[in-house]
């Protein structure tokens, strides 16, 4: 009778996908066939190429080790991954890790359907997401001048009685912020506050438009907020 051969997991795991070994070479050490190797390998999903160490950019995780036991069932290799914003540490399918969205405290995924209330990246005004505020209802971001802080997503959207375009930094309108940037997009040129001699006094526009001899040829005044 042919003596059973009690094969380890964890070492088998390890040999194969942090060290890259071949199921033959595993199979000399543990003392048995490749074959037995390679289906023990296919039934507990071990994979030799290895994404333990890395960092995906799309989910914003980096792996940190399998995860044998997940809380969930899947027939995807599940590890154990920390979310480079948040630090948080779960376990998550390979998919999830690979092609995102990753953390769902910080990719911005509101309920089950996989709506995305924002992103990283994602600019409002000046200010640019750059992760989730510990505070309800809030987003970190990053104003142009450099500030960085949590804002209300609300306000930052506009839904509600005001909108916020900077961390305070900026006194423009964000009707004026939308003539700015079309300004810049068609290399208009241009001055902000320009003033003028209006009889005895100055009167000041928001926008001075030139021609390509610096010649003025239009005044611009938003009137709103």
């Amino acid at each position: 009778m042919r003596k059973r051969i009690e094969l380890d997991l964890e070492l088998i795991t390890q040999l194969r996908e942090k060290e890259n070994k071949t199921y033959q070479q595993i199979a000399d050490i543990m003392g048995c066939s490749s074959t037995t190797i390679r289906n023990f390998c296919i039934k507990n999903k071990i994979n030799k190429k290895s994404i333990i160490g890395q960092s995906f950019e799309k989910s914003k995780l980096k792996v940190i080790e399998r995860d044998n036991s997940p809380n969930f069932s899947s027939h995807e290799t599940a590890y154990k991954c920390q979310c480079l914003i948040c630090g948080e540490i779960k376990t998550y399918r390979k998919s999830n890790i690979e092609n995102g969205p990753g953390c769902h405290k910080c990719s911005g995924i509101k309920g089950g359907r996989g709506y995305k209330e924002w992103e990283i990246g994602q600019k409002f005004g000046f200010i640019e997401i750059i992760g989730k505020s510990e505070k309800t209802g809030f987003v970190v971001g990053k104003c142009e001048c450099g500030t960085i802080r949590d804002f209300s997503l609300k306000h930052l959207k506009g839904q509600g009685h005001s909108r916020t375009i900077s961390c305070g930094c900026k006194q423009q309108s964000s009707g004026e912020i939308k003539i700015e940037q079309i300004l810049k997009d068609y290399n208009i040129k241009y001055q902000k506050q320009f003033k003028i001699l209006d009889f005895s006094s100055f009167a000041a526009f928001d926008f001075a438009i030139f021609n390509e001899s610096n010649k003025l040829i239009k005044l611009i005044e938003y009137d709103g907020e």
